[in-house]
């Protein structure tokens, strides 16, 4: 599937160098953060999701019309986890996968594994904007 591959070789990389800086080190501060740095680190993320925003256009799912397919399977848990860490997709003006996120997010698999944690706890800031 190539959303799986572009997920792990493309999505995660790009995700964890801008978590990495800011989640992993106990000596850094959410104040003491580099912002131009950490947007730095970020483009290639954002610049993959204008990518697949652009697969989405006129699209209800990714590879399938009828219903979420395997790629669907892949890309939902990567827009949840990234939404989880400050990432909003409406307020980045990427319409398609906002629409995509608002429709998956209530999908009864969605709903039903979603971590309980995550529910009763902000999330981190790390892709949020200023």
């Amino acid at each position: 599937c190539t959303c799986a591959y572009v997920c792990v070789q493309l999505f995660y990389p790009a995700a964890d160098a801008a978590i990495s800086y800011t989640s992993y080190s106990s000596a850094l501060r959410r104040e003491d953060w580099d912002r131009q740095r950490l947007e730095t680190l970020s483009e290639p993320l954002v610049q993959e999701f204008q990518r697949w925003d652009s697969y989405l256009d006129g699209r209800q799912w990714l590879g399938r019309d009828d219903g979420p397919g395997q790629s669907d399977i892949f890309f939902i848990p990567l827009l949840m986890y990234m939404n989880r860490f400050g990432f909003d997709y409406q307020q980045r003006e990427f319409s398609n996968l906002a629409r995509y996120f608002a429709v998956a997010k209530q999908r009864p698999s969605v709903t039903e594994t979603w971590p309980p944690h995550w529910l009763t706890s902000d999330g981190d800031p790390t892709f949020a904007i200023a």
